[in-house]
């Protein structure tokens, strides 16, 4: 662009009556400062025009964009350029039982991401180690925490091969069966493993050759899966009571050194209860949920309806209702 055409864009400014200048005002940092005259006299320095600068500076924990203590801010038509910004500052310090990972720098600025590492028997709190840099420091804090540990246990018919007291997770441990006595694989060595949850799967060993014969038969209960005649060592099998009956007890019994553990009950809910001037016409002594008995009242009672008779149902709470002879 020529002079000429300079002078004319010019003049035609100044002839134009709808255009005006938007002024830049005092901008409100947050965590952060203009210079000091700017501040003390801002009532005479502000608003400002185009082409004015300013400077500003961030407080203790936090830095510009730029990571220079001055930075200078132009007022443009879009407003201040660049935008006064004071971003929170997260130190790299030393991490208790840990280290951050390839850091350049022991200081991150508000939106940087660093990873950390823990040292052996313990893991970051966050599974991928990964913190960021936030307006209240690092988020999530970085904690190194202890791994759980295995212990060396005693079991029956084996033992451990290795003699000391606890185990890293995820470390493999072998144990030996006595004379007799194999795993549950029929080996006469076992390979276990320590995870979160303890030994997986825990050391076992059982009579050689042991196996169990059919699962005992429960009253008024079934077998959830069609009886055979021999199972392995270790095989669990789950039992059902009907709906109208009240299963006491494990529901599921298992194989163990030859025998089946105890299998559960199958009771009916309500019992033949004695009542004051009154009985119960059935003479069975248990009744099934949902169940209804008629009960009699003896020569001058009646049952709270005014009847010699009355019907109570069994329910999950008892009775339903309880039986009762009042005074005719």
């Amino acid at each position: 662009m020529t002079l000429l055409s300079h002078a004319i864009e010019f003049l035609l400014w100044l002839g134009c009556t709808t255009c005006e200048e938007k002024p830049c005002d005092y901008p409100d940092i947050e965590n952060g400062k203009l210079s000091w005259s700017l501040e003390y006299h801002r009532n005479y320095y502000f608003p400002m025009t185009f082409g004015q600068h300013a400077d500003y500076h961030c407080n203790n924990g936090y830095s510009t964009p730029t990571g220079e203590h001055w930075v200078r801010m132009v007022c443009s038509e879009t407003g201040w350029s660049p935008e006064p910004k004071c971003l929170r500052i997260c130190h790299v310090r030393h991490l208790k039982y840990g280290y951050y990972a390839s850091s350049r720098t022991t200081v991150y600025k508000e939106g940087e991401k660093v990873r950390y590492v823990c040292n052996d028997d313990y893991h970051p709190e966050r599974e991928d180690g990964v913190v960021t840099c936030t307006k209240d420091n690092w988020s999530p804090p970085p904690r190194c925490i202890r791994k759980k540990k295995c212990q060396n246990i005693s079991f029956d018919n084996g033992y451990f091969i290795v003699g000391k007291k606890t185990f890293r997770l995820q470390e493999k441990v072998t144990y030996h069966c006595l004379t007799g006595f194999v795993t549950p694989e029929g080996q006469e060595r076992g390979v276990i493993e320590c995870q979160d949850n303890g030994w997986t799967p825990p050391p076992k060993c059982i009579r050689e050759g042991s196996k169990c014969g059919p699962p005992p038969v429960i009253e008024n209960g079934d077998l959830l899966s069609f009886p055979k005649k021999e199972y392995p060592e270790g095989t669990t099998l789950e039992y059902k009571c009907p709906s109208l009956y009240v299963l006491e007890g494990s529901q599921y019994i298992t194989c163990t050194d030859g025998q089946w553990t105890s299998p559960p009950v199958c009771l009916e809910k309500c019992q033949n209860i004695s009542f004051d001037n009154g009985y119960f016409t059935v003479g069975k002594k248990t009744f099934r949920l949902q169940e209804k008995v008629t009960y009699h009242c003896l020569t001058g009672f009646v049952t709270p309806e005014g009847q010699e008779t009355g019907v109570i149902e069994c329910q999950d709470n008892g009775w339903t209702p309880p039986p009762k002879c009042i005074s005719e």
